[in-house]
């Protein structure tokens, strides 16, 4: 039977004025587990790396983080086919970007880390939904953050799991969809994009067309 490993989303849905804020959680073959966000405490549009508020800590508990960040939900999924090495270079990645309000906020950081990690069928993070809606529309049950909750999700230890040990860090690595040129990067962006393009044209397309008036110079 396949060695079944979680990951997931936590929401604050009050973050950023009411659009929600999301991160990220996987777990390590060791039971341990790795969490992290970019929070942007300035608020603004665009933030340069090293001021985006980026954490990210390898814990037994990932409760503990979550809490004390004041997230208040979460939705858990089980995979098989976990890749966390893989999930670890793009946090590591994430790391060095800023915060940009379109195409590198939150929302993009959490998918970025999860489909790294394995997780298939991830809704994308289109331009035209926030974050909350993204996180709502993860399959899982959201569940809150409390005590019991976790430990029915399996993300409080039932059983003493070893402190996390130090490893070397991650070198950091874009995923294929995220590096310019790929045929990954390609199919990521025309379905990122196809939305918004199709909705501008539609709107363009309902503006009556004006003439000059008949007998009018210019």
């Amino acid at each position: 039977m396949p060695f079944m490993m979680r990951a997931g989303a936590f929401v604050r849905r009050s973050g950023a004025y009411g659009l929600g804020h999301v991160g990220w959680t996987f777990e390590y073959p060791d039971g341990s587990y790795c969490d992290g966000s970019v929070e942007n405490p300035a608020g603004t549009p665009i933030s340069a790396p090293g001021e985006t508020g980026f954490w990210s800590q390898r814990v037994t508990d990932p409760d503990i983080p979550m809490r004390l960040r004041a997230y208040d939900a979460f939705k858990m999924f089980l995979i098989d086919s976990a890749a966390p090495g893989q999930a670890d270079k793009t946090v590591a990645w994430i790391a060095t970007q800023p915060y940009l309000v379109i195409f590198r906020n939150c929302m993009d950081d959490t998918y970025d880390v999860l489909r790294s990690y394995g997780l298939p069928g991830l809704p994308l993070p289109f331009l035209e939904i926030t974050p909350n809606r993204w996180f709502d529309q993860l399959s899982p049950a959201a569940q809150p953050v409390t005590v019991h909750a976790l430990q029915q999700a399996g993300l409080l230890p039932t059983t003493p799991v070893l402190a996390a040990r130090a490893a070397a860090p991650p070198q950091p690595q874009a995923p294929p969809w995220r590096t310019p040129g790929t045929p990954e990067w390609q199919s990521f962006h025309d379905k990122l994009l196809r939305p918004t393009l199709e909705k501008r044209l539609a709107h363009a397309s309902r503006i009556p067309e004006t003439t000059p008036e008949s007998g009018s110079s210019i």
